[in-house]
């Protein structure tokens, strides 16, 4: 039997639609799907449905639309989002009942003029087509209230517009207007006005007449000026005038004309209902006072406005980085905070900081210290200097900019020289930081392999961010070197240049002090001016750290409040600073996992030199079973200078919080593990058949040492301490033995499950849980999960690569390096626990199809997942799309996956119980409910997104919307007790299809 083609396919699905008296008629098309399951054309027996109220017709390749769709004299809804259509037929305009009307993402240039007479439509999307101007009819659509024109080529707007008295969202972003007609401000009930990224430089006087707008965008439009009757839209909550332009509810694209804006007008302090202001990417040289007045305002963004002096500390991540955006997962700086700052910083004197910090990383014995010895004494060093063990602190300092006498003031930098011993790199990483200078020392006499050159870079990358580095060949007198420069250059953008020095005979040392000057001065933090009370607190908190090596957080909090640097947040941030920048150690960024509530401020060189005297101490070394007994601790610290015996476990309990060691009862005494200090070398009573075990794998572009120190500590209750080794151990789970051995050569981590068939995959998750959390914690590593070949362990397929096989129907899969198929299914059921296994069959495709269209988002406390999961089954056989976090497979980024969903969501039901508590909302427990609120405010009155259920009796918490609405003030629907719950559902369905974009 022949295929059915789809215009076959369509003919069959109009004529069962006209037998059956349907109402409504689907054929759309799957968006990824290939061009040949997709309609050309339509058939002209569409226009016999004189029934038909609703047609979907989006993705397709429809060139051309019949004259015959205009006898579809009932139709309210027409969808033909995605086609290929350059043209509309006069006939369209005969759509008396037509309510809404898509033509997203096609090639129209011109509109008929007929389009005025769908005289009951009431949304209109034309975005990302290829207009060029609008028919003056357009302003005859009197009912219309939302109205798309994002991304046409848009230079001009016809003075009808201003007649569309019921618009409340207008659209405009991403065009190339020149100018607004003043007849905008006759749009009265306009709620949401976007005009980004379009070439105006200013705003017309009547846009202050729309006094119910809510939210408007002006992002990167070339504003210079912001009008003073800008205070007049009392009801504004969301102004968008930096460089990011909102679409479809959150914001994401980065537009190209940056605002100009230098100021602000006084009369910003009468937007009293403002909640979030975006000035990123301005020209500012002040801020009102009187913007404090906005006593709503949760989200102030003003990165990249040099001339405010704010250091990016204060100023918290960026909009698209924040919880604001969908794209973002930071919470965002508290304005109040913000403009406490600046306006301190204004009213006392203040002054460059002048402060930065250098870090030099390399293999052991390429001359770091040496180098460091020329920089600072300008004379080579004793040849018999022994190599770093640990960490060398030194400062130095290097010309700044002129002060106010004309006199050039210095920048003090804080050099760091790491170790290069292999033992000691696990440890390193928690001392590598972000915004500092970073040289990376190289052996001219090694090549690339040799100097390791990559695992460096890649492990700067990781730790340091977007931090510079200038790499240093040293020792260049002996040999030339030959690295590929302008490959490293495009692997590694932040590669500022090569430099070739040697300390012998002080060749090249000139131009890496110029250079090194030049990317100091070039650190965006390095000449921010601070109050000077910052400077007084960090002159007497570095002497106390000198002085005492830890002092108490309370003491610091003391010093800060003496010197009226007294909030909180003032105190946590200066720490953070002083923290980065090398001056004391605190780990207390939010951002760092082994870095909260730190309760004590360290002098660096203590903790470093207490941390390194134990990895170095020889007879721990010698040992070579990891084990550190209390009496050994005291016979490494009493050596030391500073390290009274009631505070040797202090160092411990930072090593352990850096997860690089673990307490355990040896002998009836206490002990700690080191992985660092166990043997190198794997244990030879190891008898692995990979072949009778199941197999896992991760490649990494370069295996961090501490990867696997680390993991050993997380499993340290499963861990066979006698079958342990500084880069693999074996562990016990569940009956089962499972073996994971590093191979820092091949940058590969082997995993191999041995023991009781059924319970293999499920122990394997639990190692595969617990390497995906300390990957978590280390950015950009990215490692892939490998899949062996069950036959053939020693051939691998990418996990990733299964999932995606497996999502596109591909059942058989033929490996590289493989002689025969395998079943996809088979492969992934052989590691995925069943956990796993349930989540994904069946589920990928349709997550893939409810994440690119118009869902339901289920939010819930999983303490109700019994009762959820009933309700997301009924809410499914009613013919609603619905997501929900089950839907997240394994090795997914359930934080990404949940803000891709919310994404298209067009309703969010929050389902309450006793557990969901204002408390626990303001904790972060349920980010996706901040989201909703936040989506929500971008809707004008009236309309539906956030749908309230009770599965059980309790109080509906008053978390805050708006100033007018709380959470409790929107109607709840309740589903119990059983006897009324199928009435609650169906009161639910009936709710969710008055949402704006049901589909």
């Amino acid at each position: 039997m022949a295929t059915e083609t789809p215009y076959q396919k369509a003919e069959r699905k109009i004529a069962e639609a006209r037998h059956t008296g349907a109402t409504k008629l689907d054929l759309r098309c799957n968006w990824n799907a290939d061009n040949s399951e997709k309609l050309t054309e339509l058939p002209e027996s569409l226009g016999q449905l004189s029934q038909l109220q609703s047609l979907n017709l989006r993705s397709n390749q429809l060139t051309a639309l019949p004259e015959s769709l205009g006898r579809l004299s009932q139709l309210q809804t027409l969808d033909l989002t995605n086609n290929q259509l350059t043209a509309l037929p006069e006939s369209l305009g005969r759509l008396s009942q037509l309510q809404s009307l898509n033509l997203s993402n096609n090639q129209l240039t011109a509109l008929p003029e007929s389009l005025g007479q769908l005289s009951q439509l009431q949304s209109l999307n034309l975005s990302s087509n290829q207009l060029t101007a609008l028919p003056e009819s357009l302003g005859r659509l009197s009912q219309l209230q939302t109205l798309d024109l994002t991304n046409n080529q848009l230079t001009a707007l016809p003075e009808s517009l201003g007649q569309l008295s019921q618009l409340q969202s207008l659209n405009l972003s991403r065009n190339q207007l020149t100018a607004l007609p003043e007849s905008l401000g006759q749009l009265t009930q306009l709620t949401e006005l976007e005009i980004s990224s379009n070439r105006l430089k200013k705003l017309p006087s009547s846009l202050a007449r729309l006094t119910l707008l809510i939210t408007l965008g002006a992002a990167t439009t070339s504003l210079e000026v912001l009008p003073g009757w800008l205070g007049s839209l009392s009801n504004l909550q969301n102004l968008y005038l930096g460089k990011f332009v909102k679409e479809q509810n959150r914001q994401t694209y980065w537009g190209d004309n940056t605002n100009k804006l230098k100021t602000l007008p006084k009369s910003i302090n009468q937007l009293k209902k403002l909640r979030l202001l975006d000035l990123e990417a301005n020209q500012l040289t002040a801020l009102p006072e009187s913007l404090d007045n906005c006593e709503l305002l949760e989200g102030l963004f003003l990165q990249d406005n040099e001339a405010l002096g704010i250091p990016p500390e204060v100023l918290g991540p960026t909009l698209i980085e924040s919880t604001i955006s969908f794209s973002g997962e930071k919470a965002p700086a508290d304005p109040k905070s913000i403009l406490a700052w600046y306006l301190q910083s204004r009213t006392e004197p203040a002054r460059r900081l002048n402060e930065a910090k250098m870090l030099l990383v390399g293999q052991g014995g390429v001359g770091k210290t040496s180098l460091v010895h020329y920089l600072i004494q300008n004379k080579p060093c004793n040849l018999g200097e022994l190599p770093t063990e640990g960490i060398n602190i030194d400062n130095w300092d290097v010309q700044g900019k002129k002060g106010t006498g004309g006199k050039f003031e210095r920048i003090n930098v804080h050099i760091w020289d790491f170790g290069g011993q292999e033992i000691m790199h696990a440890t390193h990483q928690f001392f590598l930081t972000r915004r500092s200078l970073y040289l990376l020392v190289i052996d001219a006499r090694a090549g690339e392999k040799e100097s390791n050159i990559h695992y460096w870079l890649k492990i700067i990358q990781s730790y340091g961010g977007e931090s510079p580095v200038l790499v240093v060949i040293n020792k260049s007198d002996q040999h030339p070197h030959e690295l590929n420069e302008t490959r490293l250059i495009q692997d590694y953008p932040n590669i500022q240049g090569f430099i070739q020095t040697s300390c012998s005979t002080g060749q090249g040392i000139a131009k890496l002090r110029r250079e090194i000057g030049k990317h100091i001065r070039r650190l965006p933090h390095v000449f921010n001016e601070l109050p000077q009370s910052y400077f007084d607190v960090m002159a007497e908190l570095e002497q106390a750290a000198a002085e005492r090596n830890y002092i108490p957080i309370e003491d610091y909090r003391k010093i800060s409040s003496r010197y009226n640097v007294k909030k909180s947040e003032n105190q946590d941030r200066l720490i953070r600073f002083l923290h980065d920048l090398g001056v004391v150690l605190n780990f207390q960024d939010p951002d760092d996992p082994y870095g909260q509530n730190d309760p004590y401020v360290l002098n660096p060189e203590w903790v470093t030199d207490g941390v390194y005297a134990i990895i170095n101490d020889k007879n721990l070394k010698e040992k070579r079973d990891g084990l550190l007994s209390c009496q050994q601790l005291s016979a490494v610290l009493n050596t030391l200078e500073g390290y009274p015996k009631n505070r040797h476990d202090f160092i411990v309990r930072k090593m352990m919080q850096f997860e690089l060691a673990y307490q355990i009862d040896h002998r009836k005494q206490t002990h700690w593990l080191i992985p660092e200090l166990l043997d190198p070398k794997e244990p030879k009573t190891l008898q692995w058949k990979p072949q009778e075990s199941l197999n896992f794998q991760y490649a990494y572009t370069v295996l961090p040492a501490g990867v696997i120190c680390r993991f050993i500590v997380r499993m340290h209750q499963h861990v066979n301490q006698n079958l342990s080794w500084r880069s693999g151990t074996v562990l016990k789970i569940d009956g089962n033995t499972v073996l994971v051995r590093g191979d820092i050569e091949k940058n590969k981590v082997f995993i191999a499950v041995q023991g009781a068939i059924k319970n293999r995959k499920e122990s394997l998750a639990v190692v595969r849980d617990a390497f995906r959390y300390v990957h978590s914690t280390i950015p950009t590593l990215a490692p892939t999960e490998e899949v062996p070949l069950p036959d053939r362990p020693d051939v691998t397929v990418p996990y990733d690569h299964l999932l995606k096989l497996g999502e596109h129907g591909e059942s058989k899969y033929f490996p590289v390096g493989a002689d025969k198929c395998y079943s996809v299914t088979e492969l992934l059921n052989g590691i995925d626990s069943i956990r796993y296994q349930n989540k994904r069959q069946g589920q990928r495709r349709e997550e893939r199809k409810k994440m690119g269209e118009k869902h339901v988002f289920i939010s819930y406390c999983h303490d109700n997942k019994d009762d959820v999961s009933r309700l997301v089954e009924d809410l499914g056989n009613a013919g609603e799309l619905v997501w929900w976090d089950e839907f997240i497979l394994g090795g997914r980024d359930w934080k990404e996956a949940i803000r891709e969903a919310m994404k298209n969501a067009y309703a969010v039901v929050v389902c309450l119980s006793p557990d969901l508590t204002k408390e626990r909302y303001r904790s972060g427990v349920y980010p996706e409910i901040r989201d909703a609120i936040t989506t929500f405010r971008q809707f004008g009155p009236g309309h539906s997104y956030i749908f309230p259920v009770r599965l059980a009796k309790c109080d509906v918490p008053p978390i805050e919307i708006d100033d007018t609405r709380t959470l409790e003030r929107i109607q709840h629907i309740d589903l119990f007790p059983e006897t009324k719950r199928e009435a609650g559902l169906q009161k639910l369905l009936k709710s969710l299809a008055t949402a704006p974009e049901h589909p």
